[in-house]
C-alpha cells in the first residue's frame, strides 16, 4: 500500500488514544505504515483522499462525540461527499451502564455506511473494561491488513518474461530473460 493507514481517535479520558496507538503499532509490526491521529488534527475534507481508516472513539455525555471528534462526525452526518472508495472499521468505547452505550462509534459507523464507504471489519463496542473487546477488534484489523499484504504479494508475483533474441536475419530464438 502506498498510503499510510490512518487510525483516527476521539477521546475524552485518553482510552481511545491509547487503543489507537496500540492498533497503529500493531499494524506497523505486520508491515504496513500506520499512524494514530487525533480527530481534532484531521481535516474532515481529507477523508475523501484516504483509502483505509480505522476509527476508535469514546462516547461523551448523553451519547455525544468527545469534543475532539465532534467536527469530523458533524461533517460526515451533514452532507459530506460520497466515500465509495474508502474502506473502514470502527471501535466504539463506552459504558454499558449508560443508555447510549458506545453511541459515538455507532454514529461514525452509520455515517460512513450512509456515504457508501465499505466496512472491512465488524464494529466492536467496548465496555468500560475494554481490553478483551478491543483485542478482538485489533485481531480483526490485523487479519484484514495481513490479507492486504498477501494480496499485494500475490499481485507482485510475475511470470517469467519471454523475449525474442535475433541470432541471424529473421531468425528468432526464445529465451527466458
Amino acid at each position: 500500500m502506498e498510503q499510510r493507514i490512518q487510525v483516527l481517535f476521539g477521546t475524552e479520558t485518553g482510552n481511545a488514544e491509547y487503543c489507537a496507538e496500540v492498533l497503529a503499532g500493531a499494524i506497523g509490526e505486520v508491515g504496513l505504515e500506520a499512524v494514530h491521529v487525533d480527530m481534532e488534527d484531521f481535516l474532515p475534507e481529507s477523508l475523501v483522499d484516504e483509502s483505509l481508516v480505522f476509527i476508535i472513539t469514546s462516547t461523551h455525555g448523553n451519547g455525544d462525540p468527545p469534543p475532539n471528534a465532534a467536527e469530523l462526525l458533524e461533517h460526515l452526518q451533514g452532507g459530506a461527499q460520497a466515500l465509495p472508495d474508502l474502506r473502514y472499521g470502527v471501535c466504539g468505547l463506552g459504558d454499558s451502564a449508560f443508555p447510549y452505550f458506545a453511541q459515538c462509534g455507532k454514529d461514525f459507523d452509520a455515517a460512513l455506511e450512509r456515504l457508501g464507504a465499505q466496512r472491512v471489519v465488524d464494529r466492536v463496542d467496548c465496555d468500560d473494561d475494554f481490553d478483551a473487546e478491543f483485542a478482538q477488534f485489533k485481531e480483526s484489523v490485523l487479519n484484514y491488513v495481513r490479507g492486504l499484504l498477501t494480496d499485494a504479494s500475490d499481485s507482485n508475483t510475475s511470470e517469467p518474461v519471454t523475449c525474442s533474441l535475433m541470432s541471424g536475419p529473421g531468425a528468432g530464438v526464445t529465451s527466458s530473460c
